[in-house]
């Protein structure tokens, strides 16, 4: 019946709104549980009032409150009436439980309304489930077309690849919004001089006025992968349209695969750079119950389902609750930590894998949620208060503290895995360590410029220079150890919103 449609709508509506960013699986576990409880108010309101329609509307009247009143809270938050705010839990709280209890009383003195809107609620609460079940299908249809498209598709440098003698290992480090050094300090006056620095006594080089080529994860890092232009490239360009199997499928993945190599890939936590069917594939559970979520932590998709019912007044108690209701809260933060640190731990034992190899490693770090502090110590964001302007000074320092606070923690630990590689690699390595785009700061500037390091091994490193962008990488690499003869390309930045990812307009350099 309805209620349990209606119960099912709330986890559908978020995956819809998350499509291609929150794994399907997400939602099977509180899918379940959503309809269990509503289930379960069903069979209680039926075996006490023997009647399946005043039952099931009752259901659907604990359903609303349930997975409305976080919604509701955060729309009425900052009104006021008369001095008192409205969006506090000691008014709304109470205002909506008396609206149930006054609901449930009509419901059970109207057997005959009750059977009368079982039919129109039925085929209403079929229209809004379909809606967000459309959105989905219509994604999974797009992403197996384009899976197939990008899997039967060839690399405009077939056949013009040669082999050098020692194929080197090559690591693909990305950290996620880790801007420039220039860009560090005009946003957070942090200066990153020392990391620079110790970079290049391993021999690296800094192109310290590179810029990102896109201002978002999937379009920079499909570009850079692809060695050119989304512009050129053809691609479906929609915001919905799945880019995952084309950043699988890039040009210089099925150019160094022609060659021998191994695409080695480790889990990321975010589902377009989830290489699950790489040759060596590194993560923390392969269970097909943890793939699920069936069992784990309580994942992103969850908490933020948790924050929109009224689950939100039970999180804003958590300091006079029991540390039993931590986990609901700190889950998710938990859980990007562990897999931070689980990705900085096993690419240092990567060297040991057999070559040749392509290491993939997407680090959401230093990205917000900023969990780890300059020690490695476990920290939790300080969210914003109710009021504070969007950009302000004081979202700035807050924004800033966490960010160099974690960034000073991914420093250290990536000089000690370089460090690692380059001593225990038979073969010189490359190693390219990029940020996919800058820190978000209110400045458009700011976000694309990017840490841009390259080891390369020999005189490779003569062909680079300072303002090279990600989108030029792999065409020197080729060039420079394949005998490739691409001619690089322009080096351009443009900018686009979320809401709007293929309308660009060019960010001139300074």
């Amino acid at each position: 019946m309805y209620f349990g449609l209606a119960a099912l709508f709330p986890v559908l509506a978020l995956l819809a709104n998350n499509v291609g960013q929150a794994p399907l699986a997400d939602g099977l576990r509180a899918g379940a549980l959503s309809l269990l409880v509503a289930s379960a108010v069903f069979g209680i309101g039926w075996l006490v009032l023997k009647d399946v329609h005043r039952a099931a509307l009752l259901s659907l009247a604990f359903t609303l409150i349930v997975f409305s009143y976080g919604h509701i809270y955060q729309s009425l938050e900052g009104w006021s009436v008369g001095g008192a705010i409205l969006g506090r839990h000691r008014f709304l709280l109470p205002l909506l439980l008396g609206l149930a209890l006054a609901g449930g009383i009509l419901i059970v003195r109207s057997p005959a309304a009750a059977r009368r809107l079982t039919p129109g609620l039925n085929l209403m609460a079929a229209l809004l489930v379909s809606m967000p079940l459309a959105i989905l299908l219509v994604y999974q249809i797009r992403l197996r077309a384009v899976e197939a498209d990008a899997a039967q598709s060839t690399t405009a440098l077939e056949g013009a690849v040669s082999s050098p003698q020692v194929l080197p290992d090559v690591y693909y480090i990305i950290l996620d919004a880790y801007g420039s050094e220039a860009a560090l300090h005009e946003a957070f006056g942090y200066d990153n001089s020392q990391f620079v620095e110790a970079l290049e006594s391993m021999g690296f080089f800094i192109a310290d006025g590179s810029r990102s080529n896109y201002a978002q994860t999937e379009l920079s890092l499909l570009s850079s992968l692809e060695m050119d232009y989304l512009q050129t490239l053809g691609h479906d360009q929609c915001g919905s349209c799945p880019r995952a199997p084309r950043i699988r499928n890039a040009a210089i993945l099925k150019t160094l695969d022609r060659l021998g190599y191994r695409l080695v890939a480790l889990e990321s936590g975010y589902p377009a750079t989830e290489w699950v069917d790489a040759e060596v594939y590194l993560s923390r559970g392969t269970s097909s119950m943890r793939r699920a979520q069936l069992i784990g932590g309580i994942s992103a998709l969850e908490a933020l389902l948790i924050r929109t019912s009224i689950g939100l007044a039970v999180l804003d108690s958590i300091d006079v609750l029991p540390a039993v209701l931590e986990p609901v809260e700190l889950g998710p933060l938990d859980d990007h930590r562990e897999l931070v640190l689980f990705q900085l731990d096993e690419l240092a034992r990567l060297p040991r894998l057999p070559g040749p190899k392509f290491v993939f490693a997407h680090i959401v770090a230093p990205h917000f949620p900023y969990v780890l502090g300059p020690e490695g110590e476990a920290v939790t964001p300080v969210p914003a208060p109710p009021g504070e302007a969007a950009g302000g000074a004081d979202a700035l320092e807050r924004e800033g503290d966490g960010y160099t606070g974690e960034l000073a923690y991914v420093n250290a630990r990536v000089l000690d895995l370089v460090d690692q590689i380059i001593r225990t690699s038979e073969t010189p390595p490359v190693i390219i360590i990029q940020g996919d785009h800058g820190p978000w700061v209110g400045s458009v500037p700011i976000r694309m410029q990017i840490l841009n390091a390259y080891h390369l091994p020999g005189d490779a490193t003569r062909r680079l220079y300072p303002t090279i962008s990600p989108v030029n990488s792999f065409r020197v690499v080729l060039n420079e150890l394949f005998g490739l003869k691409l001619p690089l390309l322009e080096d351009v930045s443009y900018y686009s919103t979320y809401p709007k990812p293929y309308t660009f307009e060019v960010v001139p350099a300074e």
